[in-house]
C-alpha cells in the first residue's frame, strides 16, 4: 500500500507478491492486483474549559489517504485463479466484496466456482447485504471525506463451491458468530 503525505507525495509502505519462479524448472506463478483506494478521517474531539467560548471543544481532524492492493487474479502454468469482485461495499468506500473465485484450466474450462454470501454487523445486530448504505457525514467532515458507514462491518455468512456448469453447489459452508455482544461503530 501506499500513504499520502500533506505535501502529497507517496511512500511505499509495504510490498506485496507478484511472482514465484522455481529455480530449476521454468514454471512461473504471476499475481496481479488492481489498487484501491481507502480514505479514513479521524475526528478528535477535546473539552477545553479553560476558556469560556460557545463551543467549549477543540476539534482536529485527520485524513488519510492510502491505496491498497485487490488480488485480481494468480496465473500459472495448469491455468488462472480469477478473483471477481462484486457489488460495493458500505462500510469502506469504493471498496468491493469478494463475489466469487474461479478456478480455470489451461483448456479455459471452468474446474472451480467458489461465491460468497455476506450480511453486515451494526451496533444494534445484523442487516442484510443489500441494506441502504448510510451516507451521513460524521461530525467536521467534508462529503469528499466520507470514508464509508462507520456503523457497518462486513460478515461473512456463507460460501458455495459450485459443480461445473454452475447449476447446484457441491459444498455449501455457513458461518456462525458469537452475536451476544454487538461490535461497536469503527
Amino acid at each position: 500500500a501506499r500513504g499520502r503525505r500533506t505535501d502529497d507525495t507517496f511512500r511505499i509502505s509495504s510490498w506485496y507478491l507478484t511472482e514465484i519462479s522455481h529455480p530449476s524448472h521454468d514454471g512461473v506463478i504471476t499475481f496481479e492486483y488492481e489498487e484501491v483506494p481507502h480514505r479514513t478521517l479521524l475526528v478528535t474531539e477535546t473539552f477545553n474549559n479553560r476558556e469560556q467560548t460557545k463551543d467549549p471543544f477543540t476539534h482536529s481532524y485527520t485524513r488519510t489517504e492510502t491505496y491498497s492492493p485487490r488480488l485480481k487474479q494468480i496465473t500459472h502454468d495448469e491455468g488462472v485463479i480469477i478473483f471477481n469482485a462484486g457489488g460495493p461495499r458500505c462500510d469502506f468506500k469504493d471498496d468491493k466484496v469478494l463475489e466469487s473465485i474461479l478456478i480455470i484450466n489451461i483448456k479455459d474450462q471452468l474446474l472451480r466456482k467458489y461465491s460468497f454470501d455476506y450480511s453486515y454487523f451494526t451496533e444494534t445486530g445484523v442487516v442484510p447485504f443489500d441494506d441502504p448504505c448510510d451516507t451521513d457525514i460524521r461530525l467536521g467532515s467534508r462529503a469528499e471525506d466520507y470514508d464509508g458507514d462507520y456503523r457497518k462491518r462486513l460478515k461473512l455468512d456463507r460460501i458455495r463451491e459450485w459443480n461445473e456448469d454452475e447449476t447446484d453447489f457441491l459444498i455449501h459452508s455457513s458461518f456462525e458468530y458469537d452475536q451476544t455482544y454487538y461490535l461497536p461503530n469503527r
